[in-house]
């Protein structure tokens, strides 16, 4: 099973939806939970999922995780935006099936990001 983590600035209500709608699977894939540290014992079975502030690379949490072994999807957020939490769950669930299609075919470490105005999940690393 992978757990997908989203770091707790994610809005409580979308990574809910997420997890209800995960909860219908008949068999168990997928665990969401939304918290602020990530087990490091299952990086290899575990996705992260946060927003990155950097304006042209990644932030150095961003890139710490990569590091350690983490599969990540980082929303790039400029420092001028607001999180606009329902622009932000119609864009997660347009990628979504992409962002699974990506946890299920990519078992080594990964960043991918994403932003409001994106069509696809863009690979950094």
């Amino acid at each position: 099973m992978v757990k997908i983590y989203f770091h707790t600035n994610y809005p409580k209500d979308l990574t809910h939806a997420i997890s209800l709608v995960h909860s219908l699977q008949f068999l168990k894939e997928y665990e969401i939970e939304r918290r602020s540290i990530v087990d490091p014992i299952n990086y290899d079975k575990s996705v992260v999922f946060l927003f990155d502030h950097s304006k042209k690379k990644v932030d150095l949490i961003t890139e710490a995780l990569y590091d350690s072994g983490y599969r990540i999807f980082a929303f790039k957020l400029s420092s001028a935006e607001k999180i606009d939490p329902f622009q932000l769950g119609l864009k997660l669930m347009e990628l979504w099936s992409k962002v699974l299609s990506k946890i299920d075919t990519e078992t080594i470490p990964f960043i991918y990001t994403y932003s409001y105005q994106a069509k696809n999940l863009k690979k950094v690393k």
